[in-house]
Parts: C-alpha cells; sequence; structure tokens
C-alpha cells in the first residue's frame, strides 16, 4: 500500500511505476462513477484517498499521464471547444494549446491542484445514459434546469448537478437538445431546456416555444391554487360545522363567510384556468394550419415545378389529344380492313375443304361385305324387272304385226 502511495519514480522499475499508474487511473475512473460525477480536481482525489495522514503522493503525475493520453481534459478547455466555432477550435488546437504547453515545460509550472478536468469516458457514459432514460421518454418538452433536475430523479438517473450541465451543453452541441442560457454570479448557467420532438426538429428555443411554455406554467399554477382553495373550502366547512353543534353561531357565520369568499376565489381561478387552455390550443391549432398551409405551399410549388419541366399546358394537352384521336381512328379502320379481308379469305379456305371432302368420299371404293351382300340381294330384283320389261316390248311388237 506504501508503494502505492509513493511518488512516480523517473528513472528503474518501470514494470512497477506502470502498474501503479494504471491502479490510480483505474481508481479514478471507479470514484467518478461512484459519485456520479465526470468532473474531479486533484484536491478532491487527495481527501478522498487520504490514509491516516498519508495522502497519495503521485497524483499529479498521474494526472499528467492522464491528459496525454486524453483520459482527461480541463473543464474549462472542453467548455470552450463546446462554445467555440470551427476558427476558434482551429485557433486553440493549433495555436493556443501549444503554446501553453511549451510554455509549462519551459518554466515548470507545476498544475494547480484545484484545477477542474473533466473524465470523458464517464461523461460519455452519462450522456447515453440521458439520451436513453430521459431524452427518449419527454419529447417535445421545455422545463427549467431545476424541472429537469427532478425529471432525471424520476427517471432512476443519477448525475452530479455540475456533470448534469456539461451533459447537457455535450448533447447541445451534438444537436441532441436546445438550450437557453441565464447570466450568473460568475458566468452563464442553464436556464431553459428543449427537447425535440425528433431528430429533424429544431433545436432553437424560439419564442412560440416560451409563450406555450408559459401558458402551461400558468395552467400549473392556477390547479395548484384551486387545489389549496379546494382544500380551505373543506377546512371552512369543517369549521362551520363544529361551531353550529356547539351552538357558536357568530363563529359559524365568520367561517361560512370565508367559505363564500373562497368559493368565489375558486370558481374564479377556474374560469382563468378555461381561458387559458383555450388559448393554449388555439395556439397549437394556429401552429399545425401553419403547418398545413406550409406543406400546401412547398407542394404547388413542386407541382408548378414539374408541370413547368414536362411542358404541361393547355394548349399542348389540347394538340396531343387531338392527335391522339386521329390516329385511333386510323387505327380502327386498319383493323376493320383487316378483319374483312381475313373473313373472306376464311370463307374460301372453308369452302375449298368441303368440296374437297365431297370428291374425297364419291371416289372412295365400296369394300365393305355388308354392302357388297346388300348388292348381291338387289340383283334378282333388277332381273326381274328388265324380264318384264322385255315381255311388254314383245307383246307390243305382236300387236302391231297383227293389225298390219
Amino acid at each position: 500500500m506504501r508503494f502505492l502511495f509513493s511518488s512516480v519514480r523517473s528513472r528503474g522499475a518501470e514494470n512497477a511505476e506502470n502498474e501503479k499508474t494504471a491502479f490510480w487511473r483505474h481508481l479514478i475512473g471507479k470514484y467518478c462513477q461512484f459519485l456520479d460525477t465526470a468532473i474531479f480536481s486533484q484536491r478532491e482525489l487527495q481527501s478522498w484517498f487520504m490514509r491516516g495522514d498519508q495522502s497519495p503522493a503521485c497524483l499529479d503525475l498521474v494526472i499528467a499521464k492522464m491528459q496525454q493520453t486524453r483520459e482527461i481534459r480541463a473543464r474549462s478547455d472542453y467548455e470552450n471547444e463546446l462554445r467555440s466555432t470551427w476558427h476558434t477550435w482551429a485557433l486553440n488546437i493549433f495555436v493556443k494549446r501549444p503554446l501553453s504547453w511549451a510554455w509549462q515545460k519551459l518554466w515548470h509550472n507545476p498544475i494547480s491542484e484545484d484545477l477542474k478536468w473533466v473524465h470523458l469516458n464517464t461523461l460519455k457514459i452519462q450522456c447515453d445514459s440521458l439520451e436513453n432514460k430521459v431524452l427518449k421518454y419527454n419529447r417535445g418538452k421545455l422545463l427549467y434546469f431545476e424541472a429537469f433536475e427532478a425529471l432525471c430523479s424520476t427517471c432512476d438517473l443519477k448525475i452530479h448537478s455540475e456533470s448534469l450541465a456539461l451533459c447537457l451543453q455535450t448533447l447541445h452541441t451534438r444537436k441532441g437538445l436546445g438550450l437557453k442560457y441565464k447570466d450568473g454570479k460568475q458566468k452563464r448557467l442553464i436556464h431553459l431546456i428543449k427537447i425535440p420532438e425528433g431528430n429533424d426538429a429544431n433545436m432553437d428555443i424560439t419564442e412560440l416555444d416560451l409563450a406555450l411554455h408559459r401558458l402551461q406554467m400558468t395552467k400549473t399554477s392556477l390547479l395548484q391554487q384551486m387545489e389549496k382553495l379546494e382544500d380551505e373550502c373543506k377546512f371552512n366547512d369543517k369549521k362551520v360545522h363544529q361551531y353550529v353543534k356547539e351552538n357558536k353561531r357568530q363563529l359559524a357565520k365568520v367561517y361560512l363567510r370565508r367559505r363564500h369568499l373562497v368559493e368565489k376565489n375558486h370558481e374564479r381561478r377556474g374560469m382563468a384556468l378555461l381561458h387559458v387552455e383555450k388559448l393554449f390550443a388555439n395556439v397549437v391549432e394556429a401552429q399545425n394550419n401553419g403547418f398545413v398551409f406550409d406543406a400546401y405551399k412547398i407542394g404547388t410549388k413542386a407541382l408548378q415545378k414539374v408541370l413547368n419541366d414536362c411542358g404541361l399546358n393547355f394548349d399542348n394537352i389540347a394538340e396531343v389529344l387531338t392527335d391522339t384521336h386521329d390516329i385511333l381512328e386510323q387505327h380502327r379502320e386498319l383493323q376493320t380492313e383487316l378483319a374483312n379481308e381475313v373473313v373472306v379469305f376464311a370463307e374460301e379456305e372453308d369452302l375449298e375443304a368441303e368440296l374437297r371432302n365431297i370428291n374425297d368420299e364419291a371416289s372412295k371404293e365400296i369394300t365393305d361385305w355388308q354392302t357388297n351382300a346388300m348388292l348381291d340381294m338387289l340383283k334378282p330384283e333388277e332381273e326381274e324387272e328388265n324380264g318384264s320389261d322385255i315381255e311388254a316390248v314383245s307383246q307390243t311388237s305382236a300387236t302391231a304385226h297383227c293389225s298390219c
């Protein structure tokens, strides 16, 4: 244990010194996670890790090593980088920071024990937790910093107040939320936090956002006042019944008058709440109507551009439709003529085929045995008919001879 609390040697026993440095680097990370903060100073670490009267003597070199490996950053440098533009960032990276480092090396200027440092890995973990546990489920809200802290506690997320402000500034730089500052005693403080409805939503806090926020806060205040007035009405009513039972009519009248005054005040608060809710609904509806109107304008411009690019106008369309009608009429006439020719040709082919079938049947030889048998049966009848014809002819000739 004494070895871990001793100072780091510059030469010799490099493996042991590396193990000591790794031990303190890991312990500083655990310290930040345990206290739910990403901000620390050397003096705080010395006070926290003091063992009896002995404090760690190697923390200055450990912090310098962590700064070289970019595990930590000075809080002032980190906040300035978040607020800076590209020009300021380049100036700090390539000019101011190298000059500051060279000045410290040349004059052996030790790092102040009260200088605040930011543990970057702990800050990253806190930012991810803030996005997944709070921002993801509270889209479209505008909150004060104190209300946002309460929301984090409700969502079971423990972050120190200073570390929470640094997380919000980091997410604001990543375009994850919107911030509005107010002037404090020594520096600017976060006043309002806007959680956007989506990734592509506007991050700036506009006058419309402030108006809706004030209306919402007024509504909440009126509700709280009405709840207090209702409790006061119940209290006065209870006192009236109490003094009536005790036959103290004058005191009962006093509390009865108070109850009437409270009821009238409650009614006025109710009317004011109704007006605020109507105004809030009208503002939201007007905002939605504005979105619809913008969509109409964008759609109209897009449609006009498409029509112009395609050359679509009334004259061109009428001309094209006329040409289309003529072409379709010609096509129908051609189809009719082609259909007639095809029908005539088909009829001729059918007639020729039918004639060929008739000729084939006429020239076909009879070979069936039943047909031959029928012909044999018809031969005697033909012979009888021929004999009768011969006899008739002979009788006629004889008659004619006799007459001669």
